[in-house]
């Protein structure tokens, strides 16, 4: 309870000492409860340190502090000089508790700037909070200091004395709203969340409560990969740093919708490197092939992911492979392009695409509504679609390009036979513009002579520019057909050159 200072004057009375009734002119000392840090659970000493402590026969200190945000554990260190002090923790309300410091002595003392009058020490549950001088609030003035004559000492304006303390939670705040996809297809992956920052967090642990989702990254923004047998579930995370995790965000719900996987057997082959029975594999053997897919760059602009450590035996190169839904081939236009295509594949030797991996492409396909296109690029052949719709046999969707060359959308139009009774993709188109023009001769003659290189420009795929490039270029030339796609419009005829 709130110590009177009438009481005080009444011991110093007994002992001869003058009491005034007025306050003196005398200031009170400089009180301040020492700010601090710790992680949630932890503990935390608030040192009382005071300044100005001149001729101080009483002090009458309480302060306030909630005891649902601190628990109090009571006092260490109690200045020697102020032995016999009391120090207590009185319970107001189930939101307010009060710690008193009551001293008082009938010979005043005198304490060292900065000097210390006790510890008093807590543990923090949560929050931020603020351990307060009961001095306004709750009753007033209930912080005093007396001097030699026993009267109180002016303390105004008293948040100049009394500096109160924060306990600065540095735990890692509460997790926000997750955003992102909330319904995903079965092998479906790089699907992007995201979570506000987290106050204080280094880090963030995301959590999956379905199967077969693996998550990239550990910063709030990650990317889940969903297996082909991945399962519904809820995503949470919490940020995290060297005092653990904070409160965990609300759990959002993704829903995995099924799909059902089919093999892809497509078979095609490229004129350049073809030599009469399948196509040669000189860019594999000289490891010349780009790990990465190379399809990043204009006019393909293909964000993919696809690399591999070692290219597969009996790869010719890579091609890139795009999926269309349509009724009639003419109504199968790049808006059609079913989510998550195209994708980079190889082609190999004996014109089978396979995974990244060797294998037979197991692909994940919604409900088809219509027919399925297949289009097939390369670096510097001109491009072709599948003029039907792949055929569905069990499992397996198949198309095969070389038994016919109305196998390709246009009646032969940018495609030909590239020997008796085997048909193929034109070479040439170094630029990929749907047209073998001289802007494709500008590149060969500008890289003519470079061994050992992985050029569109190399369009027999042997691993260098020369007059065997040129041969196939000219043989072409003239050629074109638009599928439109990732690349430009083919040039129209009004720009490429009369040949003489």
């Amino acid at each position: 309870m709130k110590v009177k200072f009438h009481l005080v004057r009444l011991v110093l009375i007994s002992f001869g000492i003058f009491v005034s009734s007025l306050l003196v002119s005398q200031n009170a000392p400089i009180t301040t409860a020492g700010s601090g840090s710790v992680c949630p659970g932890g503990t935390i000493s608030i040192p009382l340190t005071v300044t100005s402590f001149n001729q101080i026969a009483a002090v009458s200190l309480q302060l306030d502090f909630n005891p649902t945000l601190l628990s109090y554990t009571g006092y260490t260190n109690l200045n020697s000089s102020i032995s016999g002090c009391n120090v207590n923790e009185d319970l107001f309300s189930p939101t307010l508790h009060r710690i008193m410091v009551v001293w008082s002595d009938v010979n005043p003392i005198d304490l060292a700037n900065g000097s210390k009058l006790v510890d008093l020490n807590f543990t923090l549950l949560s929050g931020s909070p603020v351990v307060s001088f009961n001095n306004i609030a709750n009753g007033g003035g209930n912080c005093e200091y007396a001097g030699a004559t026993a009267n109180p000492l002016n303390d105004s304006p008293t948040a100049t004395y009394y500096i109160n303390a924060t306990v600065t939670n540095t735990g890692a705040g509460a997790a926000g709203s997750i955003s992102g996809s909330a319904s995903v297809d079965q092998g479906q992956t790089g699907v992007a969340y995201s979570v506000p920052a987290v106050t204080n967090a280094t880090s963030y642990t995301w959590a999956y409560s379905g199967t077969g989702a693996t998550i990239h990254g550990t910063s709030n923004n990650v990317t889940i990969d969903f297996a082909a047998n991945a399962t519904s579930g809820n995503l949470t995370v919490s940020g995290t740093n060297n005092c653990g995790n904070g409160t965990v965000s609300a759990n959002y719900p993704i829903t995995v919708n099924t799909i059902t996987f089919y093999n892809l057997s497509v078979k095609i082959f490229l004129e350049g490197p073809f030599n009469g029975t399948d196509m040669e594999a000189a860019l594999n053997t000289n490891n010349l092939i780009s790990l990465a897919q190379p399809y990043n760059t204009p006019p393909w602009n293909y964000a993919g992911t696809e690399s591999v450590a070692a290219i597969p035996t009996g790869v010719v190169d890579w091609v890139l492979v795009e999926l269309r839904d349509a009724t009639l081939p003419a109504n199968a236009t790049p808006s059609t392009t079913l989510s998550g295509w195209p994708k980079a594949m190889f082609l190999k030797q004996d014109g089978s695409i396979v995974n990244t991996n060797g294998s037979q492409p197991s692909v994940g396909l919604p409900v088809i509504s219509n027919n399925l296109y297949v289009v097939i690029r390369h670096r510097n052949h001109i491009a072709v679609m599948s003029a039907t719709g792949m055929v569905l046999v069990t499992n397996t969707y198949s198309f095969d390009f070389s038994t016919s060359v109305s196998q390709a959308f246009g009646a032969g139009a940018g495609y030909k036979e590239i020997e008796t009774g085997v048909f193929g993709m034109v070479a040439g188109d170094s630029d990929s513009d749907s047209e073998i023009s001289v802007l494709d001769f500008s590149e060969w003659a500008t890289d003519f002579g470079n061994t050992g290189i992985y050029f569109t420009s190399d369009i027999d795929a042997d691993g260098e520019v020369s007059v065997l490039d040129f041969s196939k270029w000219a043989t072409n030339f003239g050629i074109a057909h638009s599928i439109l796609g990732n690349q430009t419009p083919a040039l129209i005829k009004s720009q490429i050159p009369e040949q003489n």
